[in-house]
């Protein structure tokens, strides 16, 4: 039996075809780079926005945290200057009476 003919091999086909795939592989590593470039810029942004937020959410906490405690202290300072009051109020009621009393006298 008969090895079968291969067909004839075009060198200089398989060089442009070489040379083709190379360009391809130096494209793409190209590309590659340059998204490996614009994802850790936008991984950075991510990174930085987070950062931004937390340091936002603490100091609103804080903030709350201090106003809260400025709310109560008005308030203790309101029922002190109410319980202050409470002679000032019978004055008054006792003035009301002395005042009405000179009025029906008259």
């Amino acid at each position: 039996m008969e090895k079968p003919k291969r067909p004839a091999i075009d060198i200089t086909a398989v060089r442009d075809l070489e040379s083709r795939a190379n360009d391809i592989r130096d494209n793409l590593n190209e590309m590659l780079t340059k998204l490996k470039s614009n994802m850790d810029q936008i991984s950075q942004v991510t990174v930085d926005g987070l950062k931004i937020y937390q340091h936002s959410v603490d100091d609103i906490c804080d903030s709350l945290d201090r106003n809260i405690h400025s709310m109560y202290n008005l308030m203790s300072k309101c029922d002190e200057i109410d319980r202050n009051m409470n002679p000032l109020y019978e004055m008054a009621a006792e003035i009301y009476i002395c005042v009405n009393e000179s009025i029906s006298k008259n």
